[in-house]
């Protein structure tokens, strides 16, 4: 991976560096620092392709729906990330499959209720059965939609002194009460 590094009419590979005797002690950390290095541009890649999906959805969506895709391209990122952080490690690709789908059962099992609220809040997120502003009564809890997140939608009781939280799962199963709609901080209402 740091095969590329080279001065102006100097070629330096990180083969040829590493065999000179100043770095001869250090060449059982190459792998690790190509790790790092791939770690360390892999996020930060990850990371500006969502928050570039984020910008573009935000002329079109609001904040909650542009903000879940953000979250899931990231994670997609970590993921392909993960796979290339194998193959620098030298692991055969099938044996990181096969951990990796075993890994993922385990903890799919164990976060059952957590990926439940997730998945409800991509449901809600695409869906839009309410949006920000509007007065909905979820779950029991009525209040105005201040914003919908992966794992929640967050209502502003209606005397405005605390702020409710509804998990998405107990949500998409429910019946929604639509109220009045609301838009603007003070609460512009339209009939």
């Amino acid at each position: 991976m740091v095969g590329w590094i080279s001065h102006p009419g100097v070629p330096i590979s990180s083969g040829s560096l590493i065999s000179t005797p100043l770095f001869q002690p250090y060449a059982s950390f190459v792998p690790y620092i190509n790790a790092a290095i791939v770690l360390t541009l892999g996020y930060n890649t990850a990371s500006a392709i969502g928050n570039i999906i984020y910008h573009s959805m935000r002329e079109v969506a609001d904040h909650s729906q542009a903000s879940a895709l953000r979250t899931i391209s990231k994670i997609g990122g970590v993921a392909v990330l993960l796979s290339l952080l194998t193959s620098v490690f030298g692991i055969n690709p099938s044996a990181a499959l096969t951990l990796g789908s075993f890994s993922g059962l385990v903890i799919g099992f164990a976060t059952q209720t957590v990926l439940t609220h997730a998945a409800a809040g991509i449901f809600l997120v695409i869906s839009r059965p309410f949006k920000h502003g509007d007065l909905v009564t979820l779950s029991g809890q009525t209040g105005f939609v201040k914003e919908i997140r992966l794992m929640h939608t967050i209502l502003r009781a209606e005397d405005g002194k605390k702020e409710i939280l509804i998990p998405s799962g107990s949500i998409v199963g429910a019946t929604i009460i639509k109220g009045l709609e609301v838009h603007g901080q003070e609460g512009d209402v339209n009939r």
